[in-house]
């Protein structure tokens, strides 16, 4: 089930205007929950600027790949920047395109009934 959430989110980051919605978003989600337990998010938002900023260049993504791979997570299929060091090219992740996910099993990819009664995951 983790394994399909994974792969649709490989297949929505493909997109810089998703990427960018999501970064807004995570922002947006973890500035509020510190706020609501009154701590100063500005740290945060410092490193989470500079965390975005380093997971969007092309350069560093091999150095990504590595370092999860040691850690023993599935690692996503990220670009590959070209060797002239210029424009990063997508490798198709997913075996489906981006129109056969439906944005249902995306935005939920669980079912309310998959849901035991006492409220936990199957």
């Amino acid at each position: 089930k983790l394994h399909c959430v994974r792969q649709a989110f490989e297949g929505l980051l493909e997109d810089k205007s998703n990427q960018l919605f999501f970064g807004k978003v995570g922002r947006q989600m973890v500035t509020g929950l510190m706020t609501k337990a009154e701590k100063s998010p500005k740290g945060f938002l410092e490193s989470y600027e500079e965390m975005l900023s380093y997971a969007l260049r092309p350069e560093t993504w091999a150095t990504t790949r590595l370092e999860l791979e040691g850690r023993g997570p599935p690692v996503p299929a990220l670009p590959q920047a070209k060797a002239e060091g210029g424009m990063a090219s997508a490798i198709p992740v997913a075996q489906q395109s981006r129109e056969d996910v439906s944005p249902t099993r995306v935005l939920m990819p669980w079912t309310p009934a998959s849901v035991s009664p006492s409220g936990k995951w199957p």
